[in-house]
Protein backbone atom coordinates (compact mmCIF):
# COMPACT_ATOMS: atom_id res chain seq x y z
CA UNK A 1 0.00 0.00 0.00
CA UNK A 2 1.44 3.44 -0.94
CA UNK A 3 2.56 5.54 2.04
CA UNK A 4 -0.08 8.23 1.47
CA UNK A 5 -2.86 5.60 1.50
CA UNK A 6 -1.42 4.06 4.70
CA UNK A 7 -1.42 7.47 6.35
CA UNK A 8 -5.02 8.08 5.29
CA UNK A 9 -6.05 4.68 6.68
CA UNK A 10 -4.33 5.34 10.00
CA UNK A 11 -5.91 8.79 10.34
CA UNK A 12 -9.36 7.45 9.56
CA UNK A 13 -8.95 4.65 12.12
CA UNK A 14 -8.06 7.23 14.76
CA UNK A 15 -11.06 9.34 13.79
CA UNK A 16 -13.43 6.38 14.14
CA UNK A 17 -13.09 6.29 17.91
CA UNK A 18 -16.31 4.92 19.38
CA UNK A 19 -18.76 7.36 20.94
CA UNK A 20 -20.18 6.29 24.32
CA UNK A 21 -22.88 3.67 23.84
CA UNK A 22 -26.19 5.44 23.42
CA UNK A 23 -24.35 8.78 23.61
CA UNK A 24 -22.80 11.47 21.46
CA UNK A 25 -19.43 12.83 20.47
CA UNK A 26 -18.79 15.24 23.38
CA UNK A 27 -21.45 17.45 24.90
CA UNK A 28 -21.90 19.85 21.97
CA UNK A 29 -22.03 19.43 18.22
CA UNK A 30 -22.74 21.49 15.14
CA UNK A 31 -23.42 20.98 11.45
CA UNK A 32 -26.08 21.23 8.82
CA UNK A 33 -27.31 20.72 5.30
CA UNK A 34 -26.62 22.73 2.14
CA UNK A 35 -28.98 24.79 -0.03
CA UNK A 36 -27.79 25.60 -3.57
CA UNK A 37 -29.21 28.88 -4.85
CA UNK A 38 -28.88 27.95 -8.54
CA UNK A 39 -31.18 24.92 -8.25
CA UNK A 40 -33.03 25.36 -4.95
CA UNK A 41 -31.99 21.85 -3.93
CA UNK A 42 -30.70 20.62 -0.56
CA UNK A 43 -27.73 18.33 0.08
CA UNK A 44 -27.99 15.39 2.50
CA UNK A 45 -25.51 12.67 3.40
CA UNK A 46 -26.23 8.96 3.92
CA UNK A 47 -24.54 8.01 7.18
CA UNK A 48 -22.03 5.17 7.06
CA UNK A 49 -21.87 2.11 9.32
CA UNK A 50 -18.97 3.72 11.20
CA UNK A 51 -21.17 6.37 12.82
CA UNK A 52 -24.25 6.43 15.00
CA UNK A 53 -27.58 5.87 13.21
CA UNK A 54 -26.04 4.28 10.08
CA UNK A 55 -28.15 4.11 6.93
CA UNK A 56 -30.06 7.31 7.72
CA UNK A 57 -29.97 10.61 5.87
CA UNK A 58 -28.77 13.68 7.67
CA UNK A 59 -26.58 16.74 7.59
CA UNK A 60 -22.83 17.05 7.89
CA UNK A 61 -21.39 17.87 11.29
CA UNK A 62 -19.71 16.72 14.47
CA UNK A 63 -18.18 17.62 17.78
CA UNK A 64 -17.43 21.22 18.80
CA UNK A 65 -13.79 21.27 19.84
CA UNK A 66 -12.66 23.07 23.05
CA UNK A 67 -12.44 26.81 22.46
CA UNK A 68 -14.36 26.56 19.19
CA UNK A 69 -17.66 28.31 18.50
CA UNK A 70 -20.69 26.56 17.00
CA UNK A 71 -20.49 28.41 13.67
CA UNK A 72 -16.78 27.68 13.17
CA UNK A 73 -17.33 24.05 14.15
CA UNK A 74 -20.18 23.67 11.68
CA UNK A 75 -18.12 25.24 8.89
CA UNK A 76 -15.14 22.99 9.65
CA UNK A 77 -17.22 19.81 9.85
CA UNK A 78 -19.25 20.52 6.72
CA UNK A 79 -16.10 21.22 4.72
CA UNK A 80 -14.29 18.16 6.12
CA UNK A 81 -17.18 15.82 5.29
CA UNK A 82 -18.01 17.13 1.81
CA UNK A 83 -14.82 18.69 0.46
CA UNK A 84 -16.68 21.92 -0.31
CA UNK A 85 -14.24 24.70 -1.26
CA UNK A 86 -16.45 27.79 -1.53
CA UNK A 87 -17.93 30.26 0.92
CA UNK A 88 -20.57 29.06 3.40
CA UNK A 89 -23.37 31.39 4.42
CA UNK A 90 -24.66 29.68 7.55
CA UNK A 91 -28.19 30.35 8.74
CA UNK A 92 -29.30 29.17 12.19
CA UNK A 93 -32.11 26.60 12.04
CA UNK A 94 -32.58 24.76 15.30
CA UNK A 95 -30.91 23.77 18.58
CA UNK A 96 -31.38 20.05 19.25
CA UNK A 97 -31.32 19.06 22.93
CA UNK A 98 -31.04 15.64 24.54
CA UNK A 99 -30.19 15.73 28.23
CA UNK A 100 -26.92 17.66 28.56
CA UNK A 101 -26.14 17.34 24.86
CA UNK A 102 -26.67 20.23 22.44
CA UNK A 103 -26.45 20.19 18.65
CA UNK A 104 -26.57 23.40 16.60
CA UNK A 105 -28.30 22.87 13.23
CA UNK A 106 -27.54 25.22 10.35
CA UNK A 107 -28.51 25.68 6.72
CA UNK A 108 -25.50 26.52 4.56
CA UNK A 109 -26.56 28.66 1.59
CA UNK A 110 -24.17 28.36 -1.36
CA UNK A 111 -24.26 29.69 -4.91
CA UNK A 112 -24.10 26.43 -6.86
CA UNK A 113 -24.46 22.69 -6.44
CA UNK A 114 -21.19 20.77 -6.25
CA UNK A 115 -20.10 17.13 -6.25
CA UNK A 116 -19.17 16.20 -2.67
CA UNK A 117 -15.97 14.34 -1.86
CA UNK A 118 -17.23 12.28 1.05
CA UNK A 119 -15.09 11.04 3.92
CA UNK A 120 -15.69 7.88 5.96
CA UNK A 121 -18.69 9.33 7.79
CA UNK A 122 -21.04 9.12 4.80
CA UNK A 123 -21.52 6.46 2.13
CA UNK A 124 -23.56 8.52 -0.32
CA UNK A 125 -25.19 11.88 -0.89
CA UNK A 126 -28.31 13.31 -2.52
CA UNK A 127 -29.39 16.72 -3.80
CA UNK A 128 -33.14 16.86 -3.24
CA UNK A 129 -36.01 19.26 -3.92
CA UNK A 130 -37.49 21.40 -1.17
CA UNK A 131 -39.70 19.41 1.21
CA UNK A 132 -38.94 16.14 -0.62
CA UNK A 133 -36.51 14.95 2.03
CA UNK A 134 -34.82 11.54 1.66
CA UNK A 135 -35.86 8.65 3.90
CA UNK A 136 -35.18 7.42 6.48
CA UNK A 137 -33.98 10.61 8.15
CA UNK A 138 -31.61 10.76 11.10
CA UNK A 139 -33.76 11.48 14.17
CA UNK A 140 -31.98 14.77 14.93
CA UNK A 141 -32.21 15.97 11.34
CA UNK A 142 -35.88 15.01 11.19
CA UNK A 143 -36.62 16.99 14.33
CA UNK A 144 -34.75 20.03 12.97
CA UNK A 145 -36.54 19.89 9.59
CA UNK A 146 -39.92 19.57 11.30
CA UNK A 147 -39.57 22.19 14.03
CA UNK A 148 -37.66 24.66 11.85
CA UNK A 149 -39.86 24.15 8.76
CA UNK A 150 -41.09 27.76 8.70
CA UNK A 151 -37.56 29.14 8.93
CA UNK A 152 -36.34 26.75 6.20
CA UNK A 153 -39.14 27.88 3.90
CA UNK A 154 -38.30 31.54 4.54
CA UNK A 155 -34.62 30.98 3.74
CA UNK A 156 -35.52 28.96 0.66
CA UNK A 157 -37.87 31.68 -0.60
CA UNK A 158 -35.33 34.43 0.02
CA UNK A 159 -32.39 32.64 -1.59
CA UNK A 160 -33.94 30.65 -4.43
CA UNK A 161 -37.33 32.03 -5.42
CA UNK A 162 -36.27 35.68 -5.24
CA UNK A 163 -33.30 35.32 -7.55
CA UNK A 164 -33.63 32.06 -9.43
CA UNK A 165 -37.28 31.31 -10.11
CA UNK A 166 -40.73 32.78 -10.35
CA UNK A 167 -42.49 33.93 -7.18
CA UNK A 168 -45.76 32.38 -5.99
CA UNK A 169 -48.96 33.50 -7.76
CA UNK A 170 -49.68 37.21 -7.42
CA UNK A 171 -53.28 38.38 -6.97
CA UNK A 172 -54.25 41.66 -8.63
CA UNK A 173 -56.50 43.98 -6.66
CA UNK A 174 -57.65 46.10 -9.59
CA UNK A 175 -58.39 45.08 -13.20
CA UNK A 176 -56.16 46.55 -15.88
CA UNK A 177 -57.43 49.16 -18.29
CA UNK A 178 -57.39 49.01 -22.06
CA UNK A 179 -54.39 50.83 -23.54
CA UNK A 180 -54.43 50.32 -27.29
CA UNK A 181 -54.12 47.98 -30.26
CA UNK A 182 -51.94 44.88 -30.60
CA UNK A 183 -48.93 44.69 -32.94
CA UNK A 184 -47.87 41.09 -33.45
CA UNK A 185 -44.26 40.05 -32.76
CA UNK A 186 -43.49 36.32 -32.48
CA UNK A 187 -40.29 34.57 -31.25
CA UNK A 188 -38.75 31.34 -32.58
CA UNK A 189 -40.65 28.53 -30.82
CA UNK A 190 -38.04 25.90 -31.75
CA UNK A 191 -35.93 26.97 -28.75
CA UNK A 192 -36.79 26.33 -25.12
CA UNK A 193 -35.26 29.66 -24.04
CA UNK A 194 -37.08 32.90 -24.71
CA UNK A 195 -34.68 35.46 -26.27
CA UNK A 196 -33.66 38.22 -23.89
CA UNK A 197 -35.14 40.99 -26.03
CA UNK A 198 -38.60 39.45 -25.55
CA UNK A 199 -38.02 39.10 -21.81
CA UNK A 200 -36.98 42.75 -21.60
CA UNK A 201 -40.02 43.91 -23.61
CA UNK A 202 -42.41 41.87 -21.50
CA UNK A 203 -40.80 43.12 -18.28
CA UNK A 204 -41.20 46.71 -19.49
CA UNK A 205 -44.84 46.01 -20.35
CA UNK A 206 -45.52 44.42 -16.96
CA UNK A 207 -43.93 47.41 -15.22
CA UNK A 208 -46.32 49.79 -17.02
CA UNK A 209 -49.30 47.48 -16.63
CA UNK A 210 -48.74 47.15 -12.88
CA UNK A 211 -48.58 50.89 -12.23
CA UNK A 212 -45.02 51.91 -13.10
CA UNK A 213 -43.49 54.29 -10.55
CA UNK A 214 -46.88 55.13 -9.05
CA UNK A 215 -47.23 51.92 -7.05
CA UNK A 216 -45.66 50.50 -3.90
CA UNK A 217 -45.54 47.09 -5.62
CA UNK A 218 -43.19 47.41 -8.65
CA UNK A 219 -44.03 44.89 -11.38
CA UNK A 220 -47.02 43.75 -9.31
CA UNK A 221 -44.84 41.74 -6.91
CA UNK A 222 -46.92 41.50 -3.75
CA UNK A 223 -46.28 38.01 -2.44
CA UNK A 224 -42.58 38.71 -1.77
CA UNK A 225 -41.36 41.79 0.07
CA UNK A 226 -39.02 43.61 -2.33
CA UNK A 227 -38.78 46.55 0.09
CA UNK A 228 -39.58 48.86 -2.81
CA UNK A 229 -36.40 47.88 -4.68
CA UNK A 230 -37.40 48.29 -8.35
CA UNK A 231 -34.31 46.49 -9.66
CA UNK A 232 -34.94 43.52 -7.42
CA UNK A 233 -38.58 43.41 -8.48
CA UNK A 234 -37.51 43.53 -12.13
CA UNK A 235 -35.19 40.53 -11.63
CA UNK A 236 -38.10 38.59 -10.12
CA UNK A 237 -40.41 39.58 -12.98
CA UNK A 238 -37.82 38.66 -15.64
CA UNK A 239 -37.20 35.27 -14.03
CA UNK A 240 -40.95 34.72 -13.87
CA UNK A 241 -41.15 35.38 -17.61
CA UNK A 242 -38.09 33.25 -18.36
CA UNK A 243 -39.01 30.22 -16.26
CA UNK A 244 -42.68 30.15 -17.19
CA UNK A 245 -41.73 30.19 -20.87
CA UNK A 246 -39.70 27.02 -20.26
CA UNK A 247 -42.66 25.49 -18.42
CA UNK A 248 -44.97 26.42 -21.28
CA UNK A 249 -42.65 24.87 -23.90
CA UNK A 250 -42.13 21.73 -21.76
CA UNK A 251 -45.91 21.37 -21.30
CA UNK A 252 -46.34 21.27 -25.08
CA UNK A 253 -47.27 24.96 -25.61
CA UNK A 254 -50.88 24.78 -24.32
CA UNK A 255 -52.71 27.80 -25.72
CA UNK A 256 -50.73 31.02 -26.02
CA UNK A 257 -47.74 31.83 -23.82
CA UNK A 258 -49.03 35.26 -22.82
CA UNK A 259 -52.20 33.62 -21.51
CA UNK A 260 -50.04 31.12 -19.63
CA UNK A 261 -48.04 33.99 -18.13
CA UNK A 262 -51.19 35.93 -17.25
CA UNK A 263 -52.41 33.00 -15.16
CA UNK A 264 -49.19 33.33 -13.16
CA UNK A 265 -49.37 37.07 -12.55
CA UNK A 266 -53.15 37.39 -12.32
CA UNK A 267 -54.73 33.96 -11.63
CA UNK A 268 -58.18 33.64 -13.18
CA UNK A 269 -59.43 31.91 -10.01
CA UNK A 270 -58.67 35.06 -8.01
CA UNK A 271 -59.82 37.75 -10.45
CA UNK A 272 -61.56 36.59 -13.63
CA UNK A 273 -62.09 40.03 -15.13
CA UNK A 274 -58.64 41.17 -14.08
CA UNK A 275 -57.19 38.10 -15.79
CA UNK A 276 -59.04 38.95 -19.03
CA UNK A 277 -57.89 42.56 -18.91
CA UNK A 278 -54.30 41.57 -18.06
CA UNK A 279 -54.13 39.31 -21.13
CA UNK A 280 -55.51 42.04 -23.37
CA UNK A 281 -53.28 44.79 -22.05
CA UNK A 282 -50.01 42.85 -21.94
CA UNK A 283 -50.47 42.34 -25.68
CA UNK A 284 -51.27 45.99 -26.30
CA UNK A 285 -48.36 47.37 -24.27
CA UNK A 286 -45.72 44.84 -25.38
CA UNK A 287 -46.77 44.68 -29.04
CA UNK A 288 -46.59 40.89 -28.83
CA UNK A 289 -49.19 38.14 -29.18
CA UNK A 290 -47.92 34.55 -28.95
Amino acid sequence: MPNNLKLTSILQSLQKEEAPEGGYWGTQGAGGIFLARNTGRFLFGLRSRDVREPGTWGGFGGKIEPGEGAVKAAEREMIEETGYEGKLNLRVLYLFKDGDFRYFNYLAVIDKEFEPKLNWENDNYAWVEYNKWPEPLHFGTEEALTLASTKIKQIYNANYLLEMDAPPPIVRQEPATNVGAVHVDVPDFSKITLPEQYIEKLADAIYRLEGGDKTKYPYGIKSIDTKGDVNRARRIAMNTIRNNYKRWITAGKPGKYLDFLADRFCPIQADKQGNINWKKNIRAISGMDF
